[in-house]
């Protein structure tokens, strides 16, 4: 069983030098700590995002924001960004990039629940996570000129990157 995830196993050793290194005590981390090896878990490599437990994945978005007029009118791309809050919560923006000549539409606020619901209508394990969802925390949207923001550089010989990280 291989659910494609990206991650490495430390040896507690490892991490205690890692530790050391930065004068941090193995102690202040748990008082209880234990010399077993940790795991790191950095996320999928199957071209999803995982987000409260539904793997999202470029196809869904797609699906979503080409069923929407207003948005199938303005976006020539898209990418899903993860990332996580203060509070160590994680974080989904989905992020249009808008065609040559086109502006963001007005009631970008509002597309926001609509591109929710179309996510919940085309992806099923999104369609249950969304039910434990703390209001507010859905995926945020932003719209992006051309060759700007996360689409800045793009070489169009290149396959599109679809999923990346908030810095």
């Amino acid at each position: 069983y291989n659910i494609h995830d990206a991650g490495c196993v430390v040896r507690f050793p490892a991490l205690k030098q890692a530790l050391a290194r930065f004068d941090i005590p193995p102690e202040s981390l748990d008082a209880d700590w234990i010399d077993l090896p940790i795991l790191f878990h950095y996320g999928r490599s199957d071209a999803t995002v995982s987000f409260y437990g539904a793997n999202i994945g470029p196809s869904d978005v797609q699906e979503a924001v080409f069923s929407i007029s207003e948005l199938q009118e303005v976006v020539s791309s898209f990418a899903l960004i993860v990332g996580e809050d203060d509070d160590a919560n994680k974080t989904l923006c989905l992020a249009f990039e808008l065609a040559d000549g086109r502006t963001a539409p007005r009631n970008a606020a509002e597309l926001r629940g609509v591109v929710h619901q179309r996510l919940i209508a085309v992806n099923q394990d999104y369609r249950e996570a969304s039910r434990f969802m703390p209001p507010g925390s859905e995926p945020t949207v932003e719209f992006h000129a051309a060759d700007t923001g996360p689409f800045a550089g793009y070489d169009i010989r290149l396959k599109r990157a679809y999923i990346a990280r908030r810095s």
